[in-house]
């Protein structure tokens, strides 16, 4: 591992003017979990390394009247054991069950997650499934983007150089809305074969809205898009979350990797899309 300079940011704004002065350059150090072992690796090597763990403004969960605010140092263990959350959003905290191991989830922030891009991580279908946005802020200014656009490939993001992830905004669930995620991998704290999330808010037993997002099988996690017309507006039927299965196997193009080809993932496609129709369709949570 090569010398570089370590900072130890105490605000958000000496992040952003570092970020600025440095650009890429530098790299972001906040719980550690994946960036420590790309340097031990080798496969990043920054001039500069800035430490955002200590920075308390980054750090918080907070409601509003339609949506709940997360701040981007906010670990996995917190998100799974903060009580709103387990009662309002349990799609976050029944996600973060299943990510990794309880070690991890103490160090790791949702921010780090993102921002790493991992194509198989837990943490972003959830987020897209429920229209998640993330806020980023650089020495300029402030922009957000939809959780959906924020992957554009292996271990890439949309996030520039002088930006620093800062905040995630995720809808409260309406009125008769439901999501669910589930996953299948080798043993839960394995890597992610396929990850599903669905988000469901119906009308009686019509489907009014649905969002579904794949993980795992390709570069980014993918919107169902094409599954979803096949639901939207129409009554919730073992037939209809049969039919949204065939056509999320149809769409998807999985890419062949260690967990499994890509044949074996389009199985995988179908039968995980249906069974998170299903669980997410049994009732409708109330809202906050």
């Amino acid at each position: 591992m090569k010398d570089m300079r370590y900072i130890r940011a105490a605000s958000v704004t000496e992040i952003t003017d570092n970020l600025k002065k440095y650009g890429d350059k530098a790299k972001i150090l906040a719980g550690g979990q994946s960036l420590v072992t790309l340097l031990k690796q080798r496969l990043v090597s920054p001039n500069v390394l800035i430490d955002i763990s200590r920075v308390a403004d980054l750090n918080f969960i907070r409601k509003t009247k339609k949506t709940l605010k997360i701040g981007a140092l906010t670990t996995h263990r917190q998100i799974e054991t903060d009580p709103f959350i387990r009662e309002h959003l349990p799609i976050l905290a029944d996600m973060e069950k299943q990510l990794a191991s309880v070690q991890i989830r103490n160090l790791g922030t949702l921010g780090g997650n993102l921002c790493h891009a991992d194509p198989a991580g837990d943490l972003a279908p959830p987020l897209i499934a429920l229209g998640a946005k993330l806020k980023l802020i650089s020495a300029t200014g402030a922009r957000t983007v939809l959780a959906e656009n924020f992957f554009k490939d292996f271990f890439e993001t949309a996030i520039r150089p002088d930006e620093v992830l800062a905040e995630i905004h995720v809808p409260l669930l309406p009125y008769f809305g439901n999501a669910v995620y589930i996953k299948h991998s080798t043993r839960g704290v394995d890597t992610t074969i396929i990850g599903v999330a669905a988000f469901i808010s119906k009308d009686i037993d019509t489907c009014r809205e649905v969002r579904l997002c794949v993980g795992g099988v390709g570069s980014v996690p993918i919107r169902a898009k094409n599954a979803e017309a096949a639901i939207r507006g129409k009554a919730v039927s073992k037939k209809i979350m049969a039919e949204a299965g065939k056509k999320a196997r149809e769409e998807i193009s999985p890419v062949s990797d260690l967990q499994g080809s890509a044949e074996y993932k389009k199985e995988l496609i179908e039968v995980f899309i249906q069974r998170a129709l299903k669980a997410a369709s049994k009732g409708g949570r109330k809202g906050a």
